[in-house]
């Protein structure tokens, strides 16, 4: 491999990002001193005085949010740096660098080679040197970030905001940035899986209320036998079995619900979805059921029926409003979940989504692809916990984060 012109390519390609660099880092800044200033309001150390203002940055939910902000960025980083170690107790340079000893003749040019690939995927250096870099390169700030290809000896330049690492040879499928291919399959997984969502709360939420209603009745006893069977067999089992009758209802010309996936198809996303939906409607039913039965034998709803309002009334405007309150926090994250879509949905039916992507990098030991999958689902789970906390915190006024 030749590398007599690697310097001047690198020292060619660097333009002048100060003025967006600058930026960033000012952004940065800004933010994190508002956020020291919200401290010291809630203190009462600045702006001891009474304003609109004041009483909004100390609002509890407003500090609570913050707070919680912090505590799970911490978090992130401690699975990172997990991942991180997990990750490099595996020999990464037999992973990545020996499939391409063929191309070189002699020991030295293989080692040189070795060398500038593994630094540009940030393998380089200590332990803490490469975490801490990783961790840069995951800033949403703009950076250059140097890619070597190992086949044609060209070294190039991207220019990134938000940088989560390269793919390699191994998943030469994906696009060549990880920040790329994680925005690529995640619409598709979203497309499913969102259809899937609105599926379970179609038919679990009124199954769930009729069980209620009707309890140890002929309705709520084949509820319970539903959702008895679908906690006994395994997940993976069941999605097998309704991928094998999809499948079967294909090849008998049966095109319901065609096999294939096709992103501007609709018809393709219904196997998946409703296979997906399956599990899923047992387990809302079975929380709508026991959170309404819960409301039923409060005092409130003793009294309204000893005022002599309608059984429909009680049960639609106070029952299952009051029921639905703990329910919402999985609603509100649902459709955030929906960009994850499901590992085992999408190799049975071979989507190309977020999850089939990270099956296909564990098994073509793509270690960078993973690193970059822990960050977006870190993140993303993040927001959807505090989108929930704030969801119950606004249905619900008797909940409070003083303290």
């Amino acid at each position: 491999m030749n590398f007599s012109n690697l310097f001047s390519i690198l020292a060619s390609a660097q333009k002048d990002y100060t003025a967006q660099i600058v930026i960033s880092y000012v952004i940065i800044a800004l933010v994190v001193a508002f956020i020291v200033f919200i401290v010291l309001v809630n203190k009462n150390i600045v702006m001891k005085k009474d304003n609109p203002f004041r009483r909004f940055i100390t609002h509890p939910l407003f500090f609570y949010s913050l707070k919680r902000i912090g505590s799970a960025l911490f978090s992130i980083v401690i699975a990172l740096a997990i991942t991180f170690c997990l990750i490099r107790m595996q020999d990464l340079e037999l992973t990545y660098c020996f499939p391409h000893k063929i191309h070189y003749n002699d020991d030295e040019s293989y080692r040189r080679f070795c060398d500038i690939y593994m630094d540009s995927l940030g393998l380089s250096g200590s332990l803490l040197e490469q975490f801490i870099k990783y961790l840069y390169n995951i800033i949403p700030i703009p950076k250059q970030i140097v890619t070597v290809n190992p086949i044609d000896s060209s070294a190039t330049v991207e220019f990134a905001i938000v940088y989560l690492g390269r793919v390699t040879p191994k998943s030469s499928d994906i696009d060549p940035l990880i920040w790329d291919a994680i925005a690529r399959r995640m619409p598709v997984s979203f497309r499913w899986s969102a259809l899937a969502t609105v599926l379970q709360i179609l038919i679990g939420y009124p199954l769930g209320v009729a069980m209620a209603k009707n309890q140890d009745k002929l309705v709520d006893k084949i509820g319970k036998t539903y959702i008895i069977l679908i906690n006994a067999i395994p997940g993976l089992l069941y999605f097998y079995l309704l991928y094998t009758m999809f499948l079967q209802l294909d090849y008998s010309g049966v095109k319901l619900f065609p096999m294939g996936w096709e992103n501007d198809n609709f018809s393709t996303w219904l196997a998946p979805a409703i296979s997906s939906a399956f599990a899923g409607v047992a387990g809302i039913a079975y929380w709508v059921r026991r959170y309404m039965l819960n409301e039923i034998n409060s005092d409130y709803v003793k009294y309204a029926r000893a005022k002599g309002l309608p059984e429909r009334t009680i049960m639609y405007k106070h029952v299952l409003r009051n029921a639905i309150v703990p329910l919402s926090r999985s609603l509100s994250t649902a459709f955030i979940s929906c960009l994850f879509g499901s590992y085992f949905i999408e190799k049975l039916f071979v989507i190309p989504g977020f999850g089939y992507m990270l099956t296909t990098a564990i098994q073509a030991q793509d270690f960078m692809i993973v690193q970059g999958i822990v960050v977006v689902s870190a993140v993303l789970s993040v927001v959807s916990y505090l989108i929930a906390d704030i969801t119950m915190a606004c249905l619900d006024p008797r909940i409070s984060f003083e303290g």
